[in-house]
């Protein structure tokens, strides 16, 4: 009697959005917010990286980048069958890292989406990376005939300009060393569920 076919299934999968403008309507959007940026960073502040203050969701310049966030935010809201009645934003603000600077792993605390959309990156600078959220994997680490998105314990994702990218505010990432010539420019922010008590 021959053994069944093994069967395998992916549990408690973790779901990262993406979301890619027009070249064209990323073009004008990032010449926009990059000059605010610019103006509510200048002078630079002496400790780096550098952040802006995290009220931009606030801000006329970032009004039609609001726009695009709610938009994918409803679409993945969709996507998970989440019953909600859309999104508020708790908190918006710029990142910007200078060439050899990274930004520590870390997650978003008492937020149930973030996200990150991307001005500014480059070869050597547009990558997020994102760490195996379930601790107990690294108790026994084999070794694999080659790395799959299955098997490895921190995951490169790809950030041209103009990508929008959202996630669980508990997933841990970070972004490695800025390796390009010119300055890396994201707006991170945070993201509930319109109703809810506000985030702490």
């Amino acid at each position: 009697m021959s053994a069944a076919a093994l069967q395998g299934r992916a549990l408690f999968a973790t779901r990262v959005y993406a979301f890619d403008l027009e070249s064209e309507r990323a073009e004008s959007l990032n010449g926009q917010l990059r000059a605010e940026i610019d103006r509510l960073l200048t002078p630079r502040p002496a400790v780096q990286p550098w952040q802006t203050r995290h009220d931009l969701h606030l801000s006329p310049a970032f009004a039609p980048l609001v726009e695009i966030v709610q938009a994918a935010a409803r679409q993945m809201a969709q996507d998970l069958r989440l019953v909600v009645e859309g999104f508020r934003i708790t908190g918006c603000w710029a990142n910007v890292n200078a060439p050899a600077l990274s930004h520590n792993a870390h997650n978003h605390p008492n937020n149930l989406f973030s996200g990150v959309y991307y001005l500014a990156t480059g070869k050597g600078a547009d990558v997020i990376t994102f760490l195996d959220p379930r601790p107990q994997v690294l108790q026994v680490l084999p070794r694999f005939q080659k790395p799959t998105a299955d098997n490895l314990t921190e995951i490169n994702l790809p950030t041209p300009e103009g990508r929008l990218i959202l996630f669980p505010g508990w997933f841990v990432h970070g972004v490695p060393a800025n390796r390009s010539n010119r300055e890396r420019v994201s707006v991170s922010f945070n993201l509930m569920p319109a109703g809810w008590p506000a985030a702490s």
